[in-house]
């Protein structure tokens, strides 16, 4: 993701290791939306999980959405979005994805009415300023469904 890319910018010195890391950034985009091409069209269902569904409460930056997911949104033509209430895996805040912590949980999947991807895309940067990042913005209304869509799930189960 390019928050990655970001990051990797910040704190690489060596200028031909962070060429090479960021060609191998690009390598690993192209061959993902080939894949993400061929399957859209051999009839099989894609799920995508954003970065940023699944954030560090601790750390505001990991709840933001990834600019890349417009590229997905622009590569198909409709899309649902799936809200997963509760949570198996506690994220340990001492240690990698991988260390994460199994809990018992119950789990709610909530889904929404089948949306027109261009439609979506063309509502979200009508919003947008010139000189904003459009991909964002879009990427930005997408999480923020997700998110209506997660509150209104937690306020039903409260009595």
């Amino acid at each position: 993701p390019s928050r990655s890319v970001d990051a990797l910018k910040k704190g690489m010195k060596d200028p031909k290791a962070l060429a090479e890391e960021m060609f191998r950034s690009n390598a690993i985009n192209r061959a993902t939306m080939k894949a993400l091409g061929e399957l859209k069209t051999s009839g099989k269902l894609i799920l995508v999980f954003p970065s940023g569904t699944r954030h560090r409460p601790w750390d505001p930056a990991t709840k933001r959405g990834v600019r890349e997911i417009d590229s997905y949104l622009k590569s198909f033509d409709y899309m649902c979005l799936v809200s997963i209430n509760g949570n198996i895996l506690r994220i340990n805040p001492e240690g990698e994805m991988h260390e994460d912590l199994i809990c018992r949980d119950t789990i709610i999947i909530d889904t929404s009415e089948p949306l027109a991807c261009a439609e979506f895309r063309e509502m979200a940067k009508k919003d947008t300023r010139l000189g904003e990042d459009r991909k964002q913005a879009i990427v930005d209304a997408l999480m923020d469904r997700l998110e209506e869509m997660h509150t209104a799930v937690e306020a039903s189960l409260k009595p």
